[in-house]
């Protein structure tokens, strides 16, 4: 039995809703749950994110049966700029700070830098991070919809 099939039935327990729900939802005969159960036929593929709509869980967990990794929310405005556009901007509001305190001192050109530097580091790390995961979202996908092409055919 795959992962996706084993958490789909683990998701059907009595607390989560009933294969005739799940069914009534997909606007599918009881029958086509009956097929997956006995491993007769597989398109649930088709219908995964339906399922994990009707479940509310995600369709990484329903195909891998772990929970995703926790991620941001969707990128806002600041976060499609690049790297170099918001240190700018950071580098133009640390110096026009009056004041401005640093390790008990008046902060120097120096110190701000080093401020800097580590705020490049910070966003090069989150972008790289970000990327990774939305590399790995779309191979997700691609296997799931290739999965699914399959079972069509």
């Amino acid at each position: 039995m795959d992962v996706m099939l084993e958490t789909i039935l683990d998701l059907m327990g009595p607390k989560k809703g009933s294969g005739k729900e799940l069914a009534d939802y997909l606007g599918v005969s009881g029958n086509v749950i009956t097929n997956w159960k006995n491993g007769s036929s597989k398109s649930y593929y088709r219908y995964g994110k339906q399922i994990a709509n009707f479940y509310g869980v995600s369709l990484e967990y329903l195909t891998t049966g772990e929970e995703p990794e926790k991620t941001k929310a969707p990128a806002s405005e600041a976060d499609t700029r690049s790297v170099e556009e918001i240190l700018e901007q950071a580098r133009e509001q640390l110096l026009n700070q009056e004041g401005l305190m640093f390790e008990g001192g008046v902060a120097t050109d120096e110190a701000i830098e080093s401020i800097l530097a580590a705020m490049k580091i910070g966003l090069e790390l989150a972008k790289t991070k970000t990327q990774a995961e939305k590399e790995r979202a779309a191979k997700l996908k691609a296997e799931i919809l290739a999965e699914a092409e399959a079972m069509e055919d």
